[in-house]
């Protein structure tokens, strides 16, 4: 894994999560099953305090993106800007 910017999506993991949230959207998914699945795949790097909050921010851009921001997704994406966790990575 790896980060190449400090673009959301310039980062290896948070392309992975976009592009499987937006896979399983295209699979017929509705939103909240989407994300179940986002983040089953992703569990190690949800533990991975290093990775979660890419996680979260990512997941937040993409569902705001279609329109389909989650609130729980938003709220902890506030979380990891609020507590500016993620400025390291």
């Amino acid at each position: 894994m790896g980060a190449w910017g400090t673009g959301i999506f310039q980062d290896d993991t948070s392309c992975d999560i976009r592009d499987d949230y937006k896979g399983s959207l295209g699979d017929g998914l509705s939103g909240p099953q989407a994300t179940a699945r986002v983040l089953s795949a992703h569990k190690t790097s949800l533990a991975d305090p290093s990775e979660s909050g890419v996680v979260w921010l990512a997941l937040a851009s993409v569902q705001w993106r279609h329109g389909r921001l989650e609130s729980e997704t938003l709220q902890k994406a506030l979380s990891v800007i609020d507590s500016q966790s993620d400025l390291k990575r």
